[in-house]
């Protein structure tokens, strides 16, 4: 038994497999991001939500396959496909938007979230934004 740790670190070091760590799952960003930078009572896209986004009561149902009030010609989330995902953009900011009421943003507003919870994100994206 205690062989097959050993023979999957073996293969992971010498190229045999892929070893890089599983994509978040969003009831894990939706803990550690969604609701408590984004989505709280007092955060922007809670009780009284921005631009109608409320990352709160169901956020899965708000951002994936979710067109854009700023941007209507765009998604916040495309499953599969980070590069179209507007919400990656404005994570990464800030982003242009054609509305002249609305500026250019970066979210969340005050600061600028890890380097690796960006990256978490992005993942997930690519791996199909799963529900899970």
């Amino acid at each position: 038994m205690k062989r097959v740790p050993l023979l999957i670190g073996v293969a992971c070091l010498s190229g045999a497999a892929t070893c890089d760590p599983p994509p978040p799952t969003f009831v894990q960003l939706r803990t550690t991001v969604f609701e408590p930078r984004c989505g709280n009572a007092a955060a922007c896209h809670g009780d009284n939500p921005a631009r109608g986004l409320d990352l709160l009561i169901d956020p899965y149902s708000a951002l994936v396959n979710q067109v854009s009030v700023a941007d209507p010609t765009q998604q916040y989330v495309v499953p599969g496909d980070p590069d179209n995902s507007l919400l990656l953009a404005i994570l990464r900011g800030p982003v242009d938007v054609d509305d002249n009421a609305l500026d250019a943003r970066q979210m969340p507003p005050g600061f600028v979230l890890p380097q690796e919870t960006v990256a978490e994100i992005e993942a997930w994206i690519a791996a199909g934004a799963a529900n899970d």
